[in-house]
């Protein structure tokens, strides 16, 4: 009995990081602490033009993991001089001000990113979060339901609505809501 092995096989249960597209890669890194070879990854993205706002996000977040928020203001402010109308960036900026708890100035660049793209989801999303803070609750249902709307598989829309719903005192409602979107 002779058994052949394949060159590459893999033992059952191995992640290769191979499949993966740029900014899950980016993600992936993140979460392995690997912040400046992330970052590398989500600058070169959007150089390229590619991966809208999620390549910002991850830019923000792998700046903010490295404790270094104040350089992702400067690279995102550089970025938008010569792409004023870019609106990943304006998001991008906005989720800096959020971050460092300026809701006033995360508000006014989440609406000027949907004034250029009213499909950007993650500006719908985070906009939504402010307006939870200042107890907009039915606003901020209405902005998270068009984030979910535009891209339903994000988990962290779904985690957020809850997150207005307890704040509602309606936790329950999320459970419907979700049903509802896996019924569509």
């Amino acid at each position: 009995l002779s058994i052949t092995l394949l060159a590459h096989s893999q033992p059952q249960g191995h992640f290769n990081p191979t499949f993966l597209s740029p900014i899950q890669k980016g993600d992936f890194l993140l979460m392995q602490s690997l912040n400046e070879e992330a970052l590398l990854l989500y600058q070169s993205l959007i150089t390229k033009g590619e991966g809208g706002e999620y390549a910002f996000r991850g830019l923000v977040r792998a700046y903010k993991s490295m404790n270094k928020l104040d350089g992702a203001e400067s690279w995102i402010e550089s970025y938008l001089a010569g792409n004023p109308d870019s609106s990943p960036a304006l998001y991008a900026s906005g989720y800096i001000f959020y971050l460092k708890k300026d809701m006033k100035k995360a508000e006014e660049l989440f609406n000027r990113a949907l004034e250029f793209d009213v499909n950007n989801a993650l500006a719908l999303n985070n906009l939504g979060a402010v307006l939870l803070r200042q107890d907009s609750y039915a606003q901020a249902v209405n902005l998270v339901h068009e984030a979910i709307r535009i891209n339903p598989k994000e988990p962290m829309f779904f985690s957020n609505l809850g997150t207005i719903y307890e704040k509602m005192g309606d936790p329950d409602r999320i459970v419907a809501d979700y049903n509802s979107y896996l019924e569509e």
